[in-house]
């Protein structure tokens, strides 16, 4: 399933009931999606700013509530992964430090 079809689904809008001008717009995002590779920079770019958004609306949700539960988790998850697209870099930064630091 694309993006621009779970989008749909999210709203809760079928592909018949859309408008012309709104199908072309649904065609055009098919095209980019197909065709615009996305780099691990942009990937972090996006989990950064799903975390700030995420962390926005847990100070926001009383804690305790099943509300809370869903955006802690959500959290932890977005953190794991970003750590995961960040441990290549953290890695070699250590290796460097090692070298620098061990002398013959």
């Amino acid at each position: 399933m694309s993006i621009a079809d779970q989008l749909l689904d999210k709203i809760g809008v079928s592909f018949e009931k859309l408008t012309p001008e709104e199908r072309s717009t649904y065609f055009d995002m098919l095209k980019v999606e197909e065709t615009k590779a996305i780099s691990i920079d942009e990937w972090k770019e996006f989990i950064s700013q799903m975390i700030i958004g995420i962390q926005s609306a847990l100070v926001e949700s009383k804690d305790g509530t099943d509300e809370s539960k869903q955006f802690k988790s959500r959290l932890k998850n977005m953190i794991v992964l970003q750590n995961f697209l960040d441990s290549p870099i953290k890695a070699k930064q250590a290796l460097d430090k090692y070298y620098k630091n061990y002398k013959l």
